[in-house]
């Protein structure tokens, strides 16, 4: 049942005027505002953080389905309307839900809404206005109000402080959705406006019926507390063991986890030995490589050096055997030149001699 423009909030009845007593009118109203505004704020709380095209997709994903079948969580009606039999129609739309699967949907399968300071369940500090909390107020005001269920009536007092209570969060969240005041302008017309006898009598009909269902449900959750109740000894003497067994294997976890810590210590310390080592062998390979380097360079200046000396040496040596060769030829070829002459004066000598002592020498041959 969603509002438009207020139409479903009580106008102005063409029924007999309907008079009750002002306790039973406080109920009666109440019930409407829950009924009415509370659940049609709470599908537009769930259409706004899920598409109402996508809501069967989330209902049905393993994650989901599996946290809302849990025990305890939804009621048999709640649940036969989320996951009818297959031969049924599968179609839902928020419309056919109550406040109770409302806010039990916005709790379980709206991960978009954080839980607030408290958590899901709990009361909320009071000056805790997030969604979550504005949402969980609303759901312990109806359960303030259910409380008065069986006598249909609430006085004044605890009238008006749970209906301003109401008001504060249904405006709350109002603005933090949609920014308008529609929900607003509906609660202050609901407070004012006359109650219809048989809309009046049906909104507190249907609470009393969705009260019932709630009522069961929580029988059968204490039902369940129950029964698990008659198994406490069992149970406290098996989780006995347990804890023993637990203390033993934190016990024996706690030795693993000191000598994991010792190994890693270790080997860690081995780690920096070796890069301390490999940093110190780098260093000292380094030194003696610049070290061989420069005295290979040193060797070899000192042998071009040498070198250079030793041809300067032989190059003197050899200018000074050419020299002396040169001389001692020169030398020789002065002597050999003076021999040939005085050899050449004999030879003349002679010839001339002869020629004078045998004049006619040359005849007789």
């Amino acid at each position: 049942m969603v509002i438009t423009d207020m139409a479903d909030v009580p106008g102005h009845s063409s029924a007999p005027y309907f008079s009750p007593r002002k306790s039973t009118e406080n109920f009666s109203r109440l019930c409407q505002l829950i009924m009415t505004i509370c659940s049609d704020l709470f599908r537009t709380i769930l259409s706004h953080h899920i598409k109402p095209e996508n809501l069967r997709m989330e209902l049905d994903s393993k994650i989901n389905k599996k946290r809302l079948l849990k025990r305890g969580i939804l009621s048999v009606t709640q649940r036969n309307l989320l996951y009818p039999e297959p031969s049924q129609s599968t179609y839902i739309v928020s419309a056919h839900m109550d406040l109770s699967l409302l806010y039990t949907l916005l709790r379980n399968i709206c991960p978009t809404i954080p839980q607030h300071q408290k958590g899901w369940g709990k009361t909320p500090n009071g000056n805790d206005n997030s969604l979550s909390a504005c949402i969980e107020r609303i759901r312990i005001q109806r359960n303030e109000i259910s409380g008065h269920s069986t006598r249909g009536e609430i006085d004044d007092i605890t009238f008006k402080d749970i209906w301003w209570k109401l008001r504060s969060d249904i405006v709350i969240i109002e603005k933090m959705i949609t920014g308008g005041n529609m929900f607003e302008r509906g609660i202050d017309e609901l407070l004012i406006c006359e109650l219809n006898p048989s809309r009046a009598q049906k909104y507190v009909e249907t609470f009393r019926n969705v009260q019932s269902e709630l009522i069961a449900k929580q029988e059968k959750i204490n039902d369940l507390q129950n029964s698990t109740c008659c198994h406490g000894h069992q149970i406290a003497v098996k989780k006995e063991k347990i804890d023993d067994l637990e203390n033993s294997f934190c016990t024996l976890a706690h030795r693993v986890d000191n000598l994991e810590d010792q190994n890693a210590t270790v080997l860690n310390s081995f780690k920096e030995l070796i890069k301390e080592m490999k940093k110190e062998l780098n260093k000292d390979l380094k030194a003696r490589f610049d070290e061989v380097k420069k005295e290979q360079k040193d060797g070899f200046s000192e042998l071009k050096e040498e070198l250079k000396d030793g041809f300067s040496e032989l190059n003197e040596e050899l200018k000074d055997s050419f020299s002396r060769l040169e001389k001692e030829q020169k030398d020789s070829n002065s002597e050999m030149k003076k021999e040939l002459k005085k050899e050449l004066k004999k030879d003349q000598k002679g010839t001339t001699t002869s020629m004078f002592s045998c004049p006619f020498t040359f005849f007789t041959i």
